[in-house]
């Protein structure tokens, strides 16, 4: 017996041993698979040994895992074998030791409190102790709903003793409507230190508030074409904004909708944009004013003919000369070709690259056209909008009107206070403004806050307290919000959709801002505005190309003599689009199938005032809506035997930069409109905040 007992004993040891051996030989397989897999082999069986250690001690579970990150120390070392050894496997050890030193050392360091945003509340509330929370403005107190027994055991397993004893501090409130779990007390800002008034900001410091910067009186030739008829067949999209103020404003340009898909842009899209914008006025020409434009660029033309194409630069790089511009054919006549033009002839000249242009030329070669005249664009007619006069007002509306116009940012750099636009808010009450038109950016992408990353908020709540400011507005002020592409809880795209209603946080008894898109044009009483957030004027002035007729040699063009400013807004006008650019600046976010699929990115009519926020001074001009064509001395074009110019000359558009409301640390300027009874634009005035 005692014999057999020692076989059965010695058997049990053996079987022991061989599971031991067949699971340390499976780990060794598996050991030198994982780093097989990143290019490398254990030298021997002491490396593989060291590394299954390694992985052991480190608490690092699968070997893959183990080999992925030697391959990072491997080539952060500059090894450039592919052999692993046991010297290498010991200061691989010896570096993950150290680095995890130091993560503990840094966890370590503080004066023992964490501050917690909503999102670790909602974690450590429910997903580590799995109780409800208490939330209130300055202590948040873990207490347990329903069997508080279970809640207090679970609080001693995660590590705390009594549910009473445990307290997270906050200085972010929650929202909602109880204090129950995901509600909470109404969020204060003065508990928030990013939306307080910070010490060093020079707002409240600031000189000459509410001076007059310019001031631009409407001639009699834009009064006059307030009572004109408009043109028919324009803006023919219409939508009622204000459904309480019974449709007195309305929308005249179909944006992107909240759902729009975007992201999605093609070269092919690209180019379809470019081709649409081109056949466009080959089609103008030919319908309206008889003038065969359908010629390809590349044709041998002995005789002058008209070709209409895009302005290309011939370098990617650099700004566009003389020397080196080309002409871009349309895909349907000219396949996409491009020739150099040569403009040497004419006695004046204004392009961009991207500006769509007729050009009536000789091609001799079929490699260049010699220029004779340039027709640079022809506008929109104004839209049929009834004025106050025609819709025969009440006594109460027989008054003078104000509209003011602003553009973000709307809070100085320090902070998310908003002071510039609280005091804009404040003046829009004491002057009883009709209208306040605001152009992003509301929470701007480049604030030094937002840059940095500490802000213990969300932008959707930041751009709420902005709309809070909203409530001290008398109930007869609306307000129409334009958003920016640098709006960081927006969308970044352009065209934009408009901001959704639900992210704006107005109490229901006050009536809700008018959220557009951006670009957008709306109607009030009677007056129609077009406003883009976009930079248009900063990055078309780094890019034009203009060139004035020398002295003594008579008018450069035909149309008007333009000062800079008010040349860069005509070009919006001419072209009939919000952004003529292309290529297009850095940080546009043009999205060519967003605005093919919504023709959101094309004027659908000359508004009464453009306005065009930008970094450059504020100005407001009137412009005269015509043609412009640049010809060569003598010759007379055929652009002007069909009388384009005297047959779309469309009255005039007022052109208006507001500047920004705040600048730096200090204010900014912002612009009224002030309108007769009847509803005629009668003065702008530029003003300081």
């Amino acid at each position: 017996a005692g014999s057999g007992q020692l076989r059965l004993s010695s058997r049990r040891v053996g079987s022991v041993c061989l599971s031991v051996g067949r699971s340390v030989s499976m780990a060794t397989v598996e050991v030198r698979g994982a780093f097989a897999a990143m290019g490398m082999s254990l030298k021997d069986e002491q490396s593989t040994a060291l590394a299954l250690r390694v992985g052991k001690v480190l608490g690092i579970a699968s070997m893959e895992e183990l080999a992925e990150e030697y391959e990072v120390f491997h080539i952060n070392r500059g090894e450039t074998g592919t052999v692993v050894t046991a010297e290498l496997l010991g200061a691989f050890r010896d570096h993950l030791q150290s680095e995890r030193a130091k993560e503990k050392s840094k966890l370590g360091k503080g004066n023992g409190w964490h501050t917690y945003t909503k999102f670790d509340l909602d974690d450590v509330a429910v997903g580590s102790f799995g109780v409800s929370a208490t939330r209130a403005m300055g202590k948040k107190r873990v207490s347990g709903g329903g069997n508080n027994a279970n809640n207090k055991v679970g609080a001693k397993k995660a590590g705390v003793a009594d549910d009473k004893a445990f307290t997270i501090h906050s200085s972010f409130p929650y929202d909602g409507a109880d204090g129950e779990a995901g509600g909470g007390a109404k969020r204060q800002a003065a508990d928030v230190p990013e939306l307080q008034p910070s010490k060093k900001s020079q707002f409240g410091k600031r000189a000459n508030s509410g001076a007059t910067f310019s001031s631009l009186a409407v001639g009699k030739a834009g009064a006059a074409d307030a009572m004109a008829p408009r043109g028919d067949g324009v803006a023919t999209y219409k939508k009622p904004l204000d459904r309480e103020g019974r449709g007195q404003i309305q929308s005249l340009l179909k944006g992107p909708g909240p759902d729009a898909r975007f992201m999605f842009d093609t070269q092919e899209s690209r180019q379809k944009l470019v081709e649409e914008r081109m056949q466009r006025l080959v089609d103008l020409l030919e319908k309206d004013f008889g003038i065969v434009a359908s010629n390809s660029v590349y044709n041998i033309a002995n005789e002058p003919v008209v070709v209409v194409g895009r302005v290309c630069n011939d370098s990617a790089a650099g700004r566009i000369n003389e020397a080196s511009i080309l002409i871009e054919g349309t895909a349907a006549h000219s396949q996409g070709m491009k020739v150099r033009l040569d403009t040497s002839k004419l006695k004046s000249l204004t392009l961009f690259p991207g500006q769509v242009v007729a050009v009536e030329g000789i091609n001799p070669s079929g490699h260049c056209i010699t220029a004779l005249s340039v027709l640079t664009g022809i506008p929109q007619q104004k839209p049929k909008l009834a004025s106050l006069a025609e819709k025969g007002g009440s006594g109460a509306e027989q008054r003078s009107r104000k509209i003011a116009v602003a553009s973000g940012p709307f809070t100085v750099s320090d902070d998310f206070s908003f002071e510039p636009l609280k005091a804009l808010v404040e003046t829009a009450s004491k002057d009883s403004l009709d209208l306040l038109v605001l152009c992003g950016p509301f929470v701007d992408k480049d604030h030094p806050l937002v840059r940095k990353g500490e802000m213990d908020i969300t932008f959707e709540d930041v751009f709420k307290h902005c709309c809070d400011t909203f409530a001290r507005l008398p109930p007869a002020t609306r307000v129409v919000l334009v958003p920016s592409v640098r709006d960081v809880h927006h969308d970044p795209v352009f065209p934009q959709p408009a901001f959704r209603a639900q992210r704006l946080g107005i109490d229901s008894h006050q009536p809700a801002p008018l959220c557009v898109s951006n670009p957008a044009m709306v109607a009030c009483k009677g007056l129609s505005i077009g406003a883009t957030s976009h930079d248009i004027l900063k990055h078309l002035s780094a890019t034009e190309l203009h060139r004035q007729a020398p002295a003594g040699t008579g008018p450069a063009a035909t149309g008007q003599t333009l000062d800079r400013m008010s040349r860069l807004a005509l070009h919006l006008l001419q072209q009939r689009t919000f952004y003529p650019l292309s290529p297009q600046a850095p940080g546009t976010c043009l999205d060519s199938k967003l605005a093919l699929e919504t023709g959101a990115l094309f004027m659908p009519a000359t508004p009464d005032v453009l306005v065009l926020p930008s970094d450059l001074n504020p100005f407001a001009k009137e412009v005269v809506v015509a043609p412009t064509m640049h010809a060569r001395e003598g010759h007379e074009s055929v652009f002007a035997k069909s009388k384009c110019a005297e047959a779309l000359a469309g009255g005039s558009c007022v052109c208006i930069n507001p500047g920004r409301l705040a600048k730096a640390s200090t204010g900014g300027t912002f612009s009224t409109l002030v309108l007769s009874q009847e509803g005629q634009l009668e003065k702008v005035d530029i003003t300081r905040i």
